[in-house]
């Protein structure tokens, strides 16, 4: 196998792993915290890094709603980022609850996108 998507993979496990842990603290913490705007950044970039590998190494081989979910949830999950860093700044409660509660859905169509790479390929 091709080690750009073993690179790619490991990018993207580890984005499932600082996103996951900026999501859930800010849901459990209910507040958006410094340690929690690094987890969205890094996360971004690492799937930005994971899904630019993946798709020069295995262009064509996944099924198309694979590559659209994963389009939609790179999209939202970069606002995602911009959104929690700017309510951080401002320090904005009203957008804050906004915010916690987008923030649910946003995680759940990356997951469905993260994990209909490696389902769906199978089939």
């Amino acid at each position: 196998m091709n080690p750009l998507v073993y690179f790619s993979g490991a990018s993207m496990g580890l984005a499932l792993i600082f996103y996951s842990y900026a999501v859930w603290g800010e849901q459990i913490t209910k507040k958006l915290k410094g340690k929690f705007i690094i987890g969205f950044l890094t996360g971004f970039s690492l799937d930005i890094l994971g899904t630019s590998g993946m798709f020069f190494s295995a262009a064509g081989k996944a099924p198309a709603i694979h590559g659209v979910l994963g389009i939609a949830a790179l999209a939202v999950m970069g606002v995602h980022a911009l959104w929690a860093t700017s309510v951080w700044r401002k320090k904005n409660e009203e957008k804050g609850k906004l915010f916690h509660h987008y923030s649910k859905y946003a995680y759940i169509l990356w997951l469905c996108a993260f994990f209909s790479g490696p389902l769906l390929s199978r089939i």
